[in-house]
């Protein structure tokens, strides 16, 4: 009875163990996706900014609206 209970109590120790690891990992992948996020924002809407500029203007074309 005693090898039984403590096999169970190893084996639930080891999942929350486990448990744990992943949770720390899942964590450090969603702060490594906010930073990758952060980091190319600026160059995500300056891709937007020139879609939306090509739609009314011509490939090459340039003109000063006076916006920054």
């Amino acid at each position: 009875m005693k090898k039984t209970l403590l096999t169970l109590a190893s084996v639930l120790l080891l999942t929350i163990g486990t448990a744990v690891a992943q949770e720390n990992q899942n964590q450090e992948a969603s702060s490594n996706r906010i930073a990758e996020f952060v980091h190319w924002y600026p160059a995500i809407e300056q891709a937007k900014m020139r879609d939306d500029w090509l739609k009314s203007n011509k490939y090459g074309e340039w003109q000063f609206t006076g916006m920054v």
